[in-house]
């Protein structure tokens, strides 16, 4: 309750102070958007929750904005994550007619979200639909799951969304040639030059912080993909990933869709935009700079923008300059730390620097094997600098124990 009480408390001030900037923003409309927003829901499918999409179709109607909704054409009957043999769900012509209807209102538009959103891998493997699966098998998936949606929609399907943001260079190969060319997955996947990026960069909670740190970073340009499902609307789940009431999520969308300076579309308002895999590249490389820093020193807002190559010079020499001294003062500090257990244990320096190699190689291991499903930090950067500067303490050991010898 007090967590949940402080997540409203959060939201409400960012509200307040996005409000406070209209003014401002009403005097620059000349100028072009700080950052672009494109809302991602994700899983609409046969077994979604009808009563939570049809209203939020319609808090996007009021608002005179848009979303684009990941369409699963044929669900798996009973659960993603299992691989057993199941029924596949066509959606429903309700489900179908409730597209039509916010696609025709311009609140809506449509991707394909996979074939059956069924795992093909264990959740130690990670979960993923296409992933390692075949080339053929992919673009079997991939050609018959856009047809479906195109027959029942009436609207071509051009964006494509990998279940789990998993895919490889035979899902891109397959997307080409089914004649999509647009990708949505995350800062993660292979790039492809045949194919256009809009990498999802933050989850409904990250949507705040990006849209904060987008309007107070200098420069134009910046995008912000934010991924949500069903299941994030606190008022109509049970669920413990829920983090935020609809009638919240209509009021953070007004205030942003009222700033000149934000504006919130869909991949086919984009056609001005570079989504190109060179900008994917340049991000995908400052990403990777970042996470070798500790969530505590690195910002982490950061991650929930998807910057241009223009800005990402800069950003990349701030980081490189960040990450050259936190690791300087690391090793510095295992260099201490290895005297005082060589003191404490009273063995020698060399032995003391190779237990801290040993935590170090664990923990690191450790976390890069439990990162994707305990949600810890993938870079593992704060156990990995245990490692790295024990190997540097061994030097520097061999040349006490020398001494210590002497």
């Amino acid at each position: 309750m007090i967590e949940n009480l402080g997540l409203k408390k959060s939201i409400l001030a960012v509200l307040v102070a996005v409000s406070c900037m209209l003014p401002f923003a009403a005097t620059a409309s000349a100028e072009p958007p700080k950052v672009t927003v494109v809302l991602r829901y994700d899983d609409y499918s046969a077994k979604s929750p009808i009563a939570v999409e049809r209203e939020l179709i319609e808090i996007l109607r009021r608002n005179h904005t848009k979303a684009v909704f990941a369409v699963i054409p044929f669900a798996c009957a009973i659960d993603a994550q299992s691989l057993m043999t199941q029924k596949r769900l066509p959606l429903t012509p309700e489900k179908i007619a409730l597209l039509k209807y916010g696609i025709k209102a311009g609140a809506v538009e449509v991707a394909l979200h996979g074939y059956s959103h069924q795992t093909i891998h264990t959740r130690a493997q990670g979960y993923s639909e296409f992933a390692g699966e075949q080339y053929d098998t992919q673009l079997r998936k991939i050609q018959e799951g856009k047809r479906y949606l195109e027959k029942a929609l009436g609207v071509p399907i051009t964006c494509f969304i990998p279940p789990w943001n998993h895919y490889d260079e035979n899902t891109c190969k397959a997307l080409s040639a089914a004649g999509i060319r647009m990708l949505s997955a995350n800062l993660k996947g292979p790039p492809s030059k045949d194919l256009q990026y809009l990498p999802c960069t933050a989850v409904l909670q990250g949507l705040l912080p990006g849209v904060e740190d987008g309007l107070e970073s200098p420069g134009s340009g910046k995008l912000l993909v934010a991924q949500f499902h069903h299941y994030d609307f606190r008022n109509r789940s049970e669920d413990q990933r829920a983090t935020m009431p609809l009638t919240l999520f209509d009021r953070l969308v007004h205030r942003i869709a009222s700033l000149q300076s934000i504006r919130i579309v869909t991949f086919s308002d984009l056609a001005d935009v570079d989504l190109s895999s060179a900008r994917y590249e340049a991000n995908l490389g400052r990403l990777q700079l970042a996470m070798l820093l500790p969530k505590r020193i690195r910002n982490n807002n950061d991650r929930s923008v998807y910057l241009t190559t223009a800005e990402l010079a800069d950003r990349h020499t701030r980081l490189l300059a960040m990450a050259l001294g936190y690791y300087a003062a690391v090793i510095l500090l295992a260099g201490l730390l290895g005297l005082v257990l060589a003191r404490f244990l009273r063995i020698r320096p060399l032995y003391a620097w190779l237990l801290l190699l040993l935590v170090g190689i664990g923990a690191t291991a450790y976390v890069m094997v439990y990162s994707e499903q305990w949600g810890l930090d993938y870079s593992a950067a704060t156990n990995a600098t245990i490692g790295v500067a024990a190997v540097v303490g061994l030097l520097v050991g061999r040349l006490r124990y020398r001494r210590y010898e002497g």
